[in-house]
This record gives C-alpha cells, structure tokens and sequence, in this order.
C-alpha cells in the first residue's frame, strides 16, 4: 500500500495543484483519502475476522512470555504501516515537486519574478514613503495631517514626553494631535500630505511592570525633504518584495532593489520593458493565469515618472474573463483606454491626463498572485523538508487499533457492554469532581495560588485511576472476589492504562511549575516540557498498557 500511495501522491500532485493545494494538505483534499479509508475498512474487517477465529485465550492455548507484547508490537506495526498512507503520499508529493521545479532553475525564476513584480504596480504599500531608506536606516515613524479630516493619521498610541525622558510619568497625556500642533515648525510637505518624523522609545511604567509606551524622544525634519514623494519607486525598499523564499538571501533582495531604484531612476524602459514581460513568461511556465499589458504600464509610468504611482493590478478573485465597455463609465474612456492598449503608440499631450484617470480608475490588469504565492510555498516546503507534524496521527490510529484487538482478545462481551455504563458514570462524576475543584472559591486573596484548580485538578483524576487499578489488583490477587465485578474493573483497568503513566508525569509537570522573574513581571513556568511531546505520550501510553499485560495472565487463571 506505501508503494501504491507513493505514487498515487506523484501522479495526482502536479503543477496545477501546486498552486491550489498545500503540498501538507493534499492528502486529505485528494480523493485519494476516500480509496484509503475504504481499504483499511476492508483490510481491518478481514484481519479481525481470521484474527479473532483463532483466539488463543478463549481456545485455551498455552500462552507464551511476553506474548501480549508480542501480539501488540505485531498489531501495533501492522496497523500503522495500513493507516499511514498519508507518508509516502506526501513524500510522492514532495519527489514531484523537486523534479518539476527544481532548485537553481527556479530561484532563477522567482529572482525573474521579484525584479518583474516590482513594476507592476500591484502593490502600493511597497513605495511608500515609511520605506525609504534613509527613513528606515534612521528608524524613524511618521505621522501625516490628512487635509480632509484636519486631523493627524497614522500611527497610534503614541506619547510625548514635554521634558526629557525620566523614570516616572509626569504629564504624559499629549497625544499625537497635541504634540503634531506643537512641532508643525517641524513638518515637511511631501505631496499633498504634511508628514511629522520622529523616533520613539519604549518605556516601562516600573521595573517590574508590563505596561510599556512608545514615546517620541526625538523628532527629525529630513534634509531635502522637497525631493521625496508619497508614492515613489525611490521609496522601495528590499524587505517589501514578494514572492520570498529562504534561497532569496537578503543581499539577493537588495540587490534587485538596486537594480529597480537604478533603472526607474535612469528611465531605463528597455530594461523594464523586458522585466516585465519576463515576469509574464515566467508566470505561463507556472501555469498561473493572469492578464497584464506591459506597454500599458511603461506608458503611464513614463507620464507618472515613477512619482506618485497608483495600484494598476488588482486581485485576481474580482475579475472575470474578458471585458467590455461597460466596465467603462463611459464610451470615452473605453475608446481612450483601446486606442493605447497593447501597441507602441505613445500617449499624446492631449490625452495624457485623460490617460491617467482612466487608467488609474480601471483595474483590468491581474495575475494570480494567490496562486503563485501557494506555488512558491509549496516549493519551500518541498525543499526544506518543513512538512507539519500530523502524521504523528497515524501511530496515535494504530495504537487505538491494536489497543481494541487486545481488548476483544481477552474480555468477554457482556462484562464490556456493562462497563460502558459504568464507565459513563464514574466519568459523570470525575467531571462533576473537576467543575467543583475549577469554581471553588477561595477567600485568601493574598496568598491566592493561581494554579492550585490544575494541581487538584490533576490530583483527583490521579486518584480516580489509583483506586480503580489498586481495587483491581485487589480483585485478582483476592481469593474471594465477585467474579462479575472484577471483569468490570479489569476492563476499566485496561482502558486507563494507557493514561496511568502520562498522568504520573503530568502531576511532576504541573507541580514543577514556578515564577521566574523577567524583565517587567514574574512568568510561570514549568520545568518537563518534554512531557508534552506527542512521541513520549504515546511511549507513556505502550509503557501503560505493557504494564497491565502482565495482569492479564494472573485474571484468567482464576477459576470461575
């Protein structure tokens, strides 16, 4: 079946899926998991089936040392190699992956596709003036005076300090309206905007207290100010480019930065031009669906001159194929926007603000960005071998499987039919026991331990297990005994046993935990975070069961 699924993971996994599918998740999206499921249901009825015909302890065959283990590592394997199809699905996935894209071919490409993007206008936020870099380089926030509202916009919660900063807060209610008015002097004009720089600190309001502000220690009027604009490709910055893998080093990002800031400043259309288009190759080899017109775009980037650019591309989810003139407000504006759609011709003095407004009010261009952004994803993940850790699941089913064989092995029908009640009903009471430990009051609001609810909690279901298992032993080793009663227990002992070690830990885990002071407040911790590893879990749960194994034998052997 692992061959079987391996390549069924191949086959089905390709380029389109890479682009719709998380290569984690195509497992349980493929129809694949549906042909998996009915299998094991097959698989598992037939096994029990010729499993149970022979059943050595109902037949009375002499049972060998350790043979519950043994019947269990049996089980156990068996089961997690027939429910783990998921592996050597994904691992299929994976081969594909790397053999359709494979590495130095395809950073080639995304590096094409990091230099392409950052001239198709997609994203605004990436040439905003917070990101330039003699901005960035001096850490500095910004707010602006939005002329509409008269109010100051942009970032929030921070305060000033009239005087210098001190240990204290003294007249620390100015907030960013109060403190903006006081320093206009200060301000730069940028556009149609008047923006405010300053850079801040944070301040904890004691040593020990969590509660920290930023507050404004400096402000800075930038030199030159009168060269910036809101929206420009000067302001791009290399950690604002998208598509970004871990082969796409920092020094790659800044150096396609370079080269975007060099060619908008030197005009270079030519160079552009070619960026783009090969942007649009790239995303055909990708099979990502797109609609985009380069000449288009050189055409109002050479009438914005790289100054004040709007979005031009838009999301891929709000177009349709194809458009008419009715995306138009206007015949004109259509007519105008076909007569410069995909040709050479330039765009005259007469049209060129016509050009701008419609263009800008369109939003026609697309590609797929969703889809290539999932494919480059998946290309990571298939790389760096970074896959989720779910497939500790399929240990966790075939311990339940093996677990239940057992179960059936030993037990008899009636007495475990009985125990579902029973059991229901010691359960009703163990949460009935937890909800009293959790709402308890407690008066000492000084000494209050805020964690005592979780160590009793853990206390009390401790206990519960203690008492079932210690009266079972009893039951077994007692001459006189009701036998009726002892099945019920044996088979509450058996259903417990896996949790009996995990719980004994979880009590050194709970009651390890302790504050530690940082750097503003007192956090608590616990020491065996180890305990919480789902591989030791499930070792705690085999040690659990191997244990009550050796009780089996001693139960059977008492006379009816």
């Amino acid at each position: 079946s692992w061959i079987v699924s391996f390549f069924c993971g191949y086959f089905l996994f390709g380029l389109n899926e890479l682009k719709y599918r998380g290569i984690t998740d195509f497992y349980a999206d493929s129809n694949f998991v549906s042909f998996h499921v009915i299998f094991c249901l097959i698989v598992t009825c037939i096994w029990a089936i010729y499993y149970f015909k022979n059943n050595a302890i109902k037949s009375f065959y002499p049972l060998s040392k350790f043979y519950f283990v043994k019947v269990f590592v049996q089980l156990f394997i068996g089961f997690t190699l027939l429910v783990s199809a998921y592996i050597p699905f994904t691992f299929g996935s994976i081969v594909r992956v790397k053999q359709d894209l494979k590495i130095a071919d395809t950073q080639a490409k995304i590096d094409k596709l990091n230099l392409g993007a950052a001239f198709l206008l997609n994203n605004q936020s990436m040439y905003d003036i917070d990101n330039n870099r003699e901005i960035v380089k001096q850490k500095l926030s910004s707010i602006y005076f939005n002329n509409v509202t008269a109010i100051w916009e942009g970032e929030n919660g921070y305060l000033y300090y009239p005087h210098l900063l001190k240990e204290k807060y003294i007249d620390s209610n100015l907030r960013m309206g109060d403190f903006a008015m006081q320093h206009d002097s200060l301000a730069v004009q940028i556009d149609d905007h008047k923006y405010l720089f300053f850079s801040t600190v944070e301040k904890y309001r004691t040593i020990d207290s969590c509660e920290s502000y930023d507050f404004v220690n400096q402000f800075v009027k930038l030199p030159n100010s009168a060269l910036f604009h809101t929206y420009d490709f000067q302001n791009l910055n290399a950690k604002h480019l998208e598509f970004q893998t871990i082969y796409s080093s920092k020094a790659t990002n800044e150096r396609i930065t370079d080269v975007v800031l060099r060619w908008s400043k030197n005009k270079e259309f030519d160079s552009i031009s070619e960026a783009i288009n090969t942007f649009i190759q790239v995303c055909q080899d990708f099979k990502i669906d797109l609609r985009l017109d380069p000449k288009m775009t050189l055409k109002y980037l050479k009438l914005k001159d790289f100054k004040q650019i709007e979005n031009l591309t838009g999301h891929y989810d709000n177009f349709h194929d194809g458009f008419t003139a009715l995306d138009f407000s206007d015949s004109k504006e259509f007519d105008l926007f076909m007569k410069y759609s995909n040709n050479d011709l330039a765009v005259s003095k007469t049209d060129s603000v016509n050009f701008i407004e419609t263009i800008e009010k369109q939003a026609i261009y697309y590609f797929d960005r969703d889809g290539l952004n999932r494919l480059i994803y998946n290309y990571e993940k298939a790389n760096t071998n970074k896959l989720d850790k779910s497939y500790i699941v399929v240990f966790f089913i075939g311990f339940f499987l093996a677990f239940l064989f057992i179960l059936f092995e030993f037990t008899n029908l009636v007495s475990l039919l009985l125990t579902i009640p029973i059991g229901g009903v010691i359960l009703i009471l163990v949460a009935l026991g937890l909800i009293f430990v959790t709402w308890s009051p407690t008066n000492d609001l000084v000494n209050i331990d805020y964690h005592a609810r979780e160590k009793n909690s853990i206390v009390l279901i401790f206990s519960v297990f203690l008492i079932i298992t210690g009266t079972t032993i009893f039951g077994i080793l007692a001459k006189k005994f009701n036998k009726k009663i002892l099945n019920i227990l044996v088979n509450l002992t058996y259903i417990i046993s896996p949790f009996f070690i995990n719980v004994l830990f979880t009590i050194l885990f709970v009651f390890s935990g302790h504050y530690v002071k940082t750097n503003c407040s007192a956090k608590y911790v616990y020491d065996f975070q180890f305990i919480s590893n789902p591989f030791y879990i499930l070792l705690f749960a085999i040690l659990g069961l191997f244990l009550f194994f050796s009780l089996i034998k001693k139960y059977k052997a008492i006379e009816d």
